[in-house]
C-alpha cells in the first residue's frame, strides 16, 4: 500500500457557496456540515480522478481559509467549526482509500512564521481577518487570499513529495500555484492541483493542473 499525504487548502467562503450553504447562515452549525461535507466530496472525487494505481491511499488534512477573526474575537463560523472538530455525530463521507484527518487547520495561524509575530492573546498570526466596511456595513475578508498563497508556497518548499490540492475559485490562487508547481516539479510523487467549479475557460494554461467538477 503506498500512503500520500495530501494537504487540501481550502477557500472557505467559496466553498460555502458552491456547497448551497450561504443560505443557512442563521443555522451555522448546519452551514459547517453541508459545506465540510461538500469540500471532502469534491476532494475525494478529485483524488479518484488521479489515482493511478489502486494501492494508492490518501491522507488529508484540511486547511481553512476565511475571516475567521473580528479583531482578536472568533467569529461564529470559527468556534463553529471548532466545536465539530470532535463531535462524534458529524463523520466524513466513507471511504476505504480516502481518510480525512481531524482536527483541520485554519489559515489564521500560518506555517511559518515568527513565534513573536502570533498575538499574545489570540494566539494567531493574523486577527482581524473580517472587518465591517463603514461604507455599508458589510463584512470583508482581509488577507485571506494571501495567508493561502503563503501557505502553499512553504508547503511546497517543505513537502515537496507531498500532494496539495487548492480548492478556490479564484484566479487569484494561480500565481502561487504555478510557482509550487515549478518548485516541485520533478519531485518523486509530488502534485499540485487546482480544484474548482467548472466554467468557461480562460486564457491561462492550466493544463495538467486544473481538475473541475459539476457544482
Amino acid at each position: 500500500m503506498e500512503r500520500i499525504a495530501v494537504t487540501a487548502f481550502v477557500d472557505w467562503m467559496a466553498q460555502v457557496h458552491n456547497a448551497g450553504a450561504a443560505k443557512l447562515h442563521d443555522d451555522p452549525k448546519r452551514q459547517a456540515e453541508v459545506t465540510l461535507d461538500k469540500v471532502a466530496r469534491v476532494v475525494a472525487g478529485a483524488l479518484n480522478q488521479q489515482r493511478s494505481d489502486a494501492r494508492q491511499h490518501f491522507q488529508v488534512h484540511l486547511r481553512l481559509y476565511h475571516g475567521w477573526h473580528q479583531g482578536l474575537t472568533q467569529t461564529i463560523s470559527r468556534r463553529t467549526l471548532a466545536s465539530l472538530e470532535g463531535d462524534d455525530n458529524f463523520a466524513f463521507p466513507k471511504s476505504e482509500r480516502i481518510r480525512f484527518e481531524r482536527p483541520w487547520a485554519y489559515g489564521e495561524r500560518l506555517l511559518v512564521a515568527l513565534d513573536k509575530r502570533l498575538h499574545r492573546r489570540a494566539a494567531v498570526h493574523l486577527p482581524d481577518t473580517c472587518r465591517r466596511d463603514g461604507r455599508d456595513k458589510l463584512d470583508r475578508e482581509k488577507m485571506v487570499d494571501t495567508a493561502l498563497a503563503a501557505d502553499l508556497l512553504t508547503h511546497a518548499r517543505q513537502f515537496a513529495a507531498d500532494w496539495r490540492l487548492v480548492v478556490a475559485d479564484d484566479d487569484d490562487v494561480i500565481p502561487p500555484l504555478f510557482t509550487a508547481e515549478a518548485w516541485t516539479h520533478g519531485r518523486r510523487g509530488g502534485r499540485t492541483l487546482l480544484v474548482r467549479r467548472r466554467r468557461n475557460p480562460g486564457h491561462l494554461n492550466l493544463d495538467g493542473l486544473l481538475l473541475e467538477y459539476d457544482p
